[in-house]
């Protein structure tokens, strides 16, 4: 698939959304779901609060890459926007990023906002999450200003999975309900209208009873994702051929682990795949 192109997929489910392509069924099924929700929420002419989605997945991953790609299709390119939480100091900064998006809305525009590491600091953005995505709504001192139509995806930087971000209370430890529960987890899942993990170019991690990761086994198509990752950044075309060291690309397609996940593929310039 690496040297021929996509067209070798043959009769093995895959889809296109933009410049994305996947053989993951799960990530299809959850990519054309969100796509789903995103054209009804556009079509919606007064929302009464900000469609949201999760997404979730290990570092490097890529996990703004798919939803992006659904973003300039329903709402154009220029509603893309990204804030990564991690750099916030307080409030304060979350405000200002509250007023950008609303400033889009007025304008016209439904900005898509992507909300990186969502989830750093311990959930200590959940408690001023919530009420935007529940009513659209913010507060900025003794105002309190309507955020107006847009779509928020949150993307977590310390959780890898949905499951691991929630799991069965059951399962946790007292304690680590109690947490959960205090830092507003609940309550942040209950507004998600839609959510996806993406794989990655690794194996997929599982977390067992105790919260452990370890290395899923069976999840035999990480090598597929690779190959569809190497063509997307060498910029080849469906049936471009591409001359490729049989060595280089076998260390490529089976070494254990891409240490940086997707940006260990990334070269420092444009490459001719011809070459």
């Amino acid at each position: 698939m690496v040297l021929y192109g996509t067209k070798k997929l043959g009769d093995l489910p895959h889809a296109q959304f933009g410049k994305l392509v996947t053989a993951d069924r799960a990530e299809i099924e959850a990519l054309r779901h969100i796509r789903l929700r995103m054209r009804v929420y556009d079509n919606d002419r007064k929302p009464k609060r900000p469609l949201c989605i999760g997404v979730f997945g290990p570092p490097g991953a890529g996990k703004s890459f798919g939803v992006e790609q659904l973003a300039a299709e329903v709402f154009g390119k220029e509603a893309w926007r990204k804030f990564n939480l991690s750099q916030f100091r307080d409030s304060t900064d979350l405000n200002g990023a509250f007023h950008q998006v609303r400033d889009l809305a007025l304008a016209g525009q439904t900005p898509v906002v992507f909300w990186d590491e969502f989830d750093s600091r311990k959930l200590f953005w959940l408690q001023y999450l919530l009420a935007p995505m529940q009513d659209g709504r913010f507060q900025d001192g003794q105002l309190n200003h309507s955020i107006g139509k847009c779509v928020f995806v949150f993307a977590g930087g310390t959780r890898w999975s949905f499951a691991e971000f929630s799991p069965p209370q059951r399962t946790l430890p007292a304690e680590a309900q109690a947490a959960f529960q205090l830092r507003k987890g609940p309550d942040f899942v209950s507004r998600l209208d839609a959510f996806m993990d993406v794989p990655g170019p690794n194996r997929r991690l599982l977390c067992d009873e105790a919260g452990e990761r370890k290395v899923d086994r069976n999840d035999v198509g990480y090598s597929l994702r690779r190959a569809l990752l190497i063509r997307a950044y060498l910029g080849c075309g469906r049936a471009q051929r591409v001359d490729f060291d049989p060595g280089l690309l076998n260390a490529m397609l089976r070494v254990c682990e891409y240490k940086h996940g997707a940006a260990s593929t990334r070269s420092a310039g444009p490459v001719d795949p011809a070459r």
